[in-house]
Order: structure tokens, then C-alpha cells, then sequence
């Protein structure tokens, strides 16, 4: 394998900056791609390689979430 190059590096630093922040929550998949200077496709791509969920979301908050929903929903309708 070749050496790495100052530009090969520095893409592997925002990459991993992006995939830490991201797994931190402090940006989302959007922000990602673009710190890291590829498609949301590619950044997901990277979370996947590195093993970090693409979802932030935690089923409780995804539960919530629905549950809001069916009551504004039954709130619209009475």
C-alpha cells in the first residue's frame, strides 16, 4: 500500500470527525456528508463500516413520537 497522502489524511480526519459528532449527536446525517465532503449515500456508507447507528432515534422516543401522533390524529378527528 502506498503512503498516504496530505489530502488522503485529511480526508480520513473529517470523516472521522464527522462519524464521531454525528455518533455523539451533535450533527446530523445532512451535516455529516457535508464535513466530510461526500453524499449523505457515501456518509452513510462510513457509519456502517464504522459500526454507528444511522438512526439517533431510541425506540422509547420513536414510541413517543407515535403516540403523539394518534392523539393530535384522534384530537383532529373529535
Amino acid at each position: 500500500m502506498a503512503d498516504p497522502t496530505p489530502e488522503s489524511l485529511a480526508k480520513e480526519v473529517l470523516i472521522a470527525v464527522a462519524i464521531e459528532w454525528y455518533r455523539e449527536g451533535r450533527i446530523s446525517q445532512g451535516q455529516g456528508a457535508l464535513i466530510a465532503k461526500m453524499s449523505r449515500t457515501e456518509f452513510l456508507d462510513e457509519l456502517f463500516r464504522a459500526k454507528v447507528p444511522a438512526c439517533q432515534v431510541t425506540v422509547d422516543e420513536l414510541m413517543e413520537e407515535v403516540d403523539r401522533a394518534a392523539l393530535a390524529n384522534r384530537q383532529r378527528i373529535a
